[in-house]
């Protein structure tokens, strides 16, 4: 299966999360192929890289990942 994809960073954003409010660059990606289309949202910090993903696949089923802690490892 073919699938095309686009992606676009739309703005900067602070998003709340459980470790506290973090600034992130907000990712846009829309996907089409033969089931039809999915789109996803994604939050990118430059300290701590992907903190929040949300997907909506084609059957408009949501999945969300979520940053839930940081721990720094001596």
């Amino acid at each position: 299966m073919t699938v095309f994809s686009n992606y676009e960073i739309t703005d900067r954003v602070n998003v709340m999360l459980k470790e506290g409010e973090l600034e992130c660059w907000e990712i846009f990606a829309r996907s089409t192929f033969e089931l039809g289309e999915s789109k996803a949202l994604f939050y990118f910090n430059e300290d701590y890289g992907f903190v929040k993903m949300e997907y909506l696949n084609y059957e408009n089923q949501k999945l969300i990942f979520e940053l839930e802690k940081v721990e720094v490892i001596n």
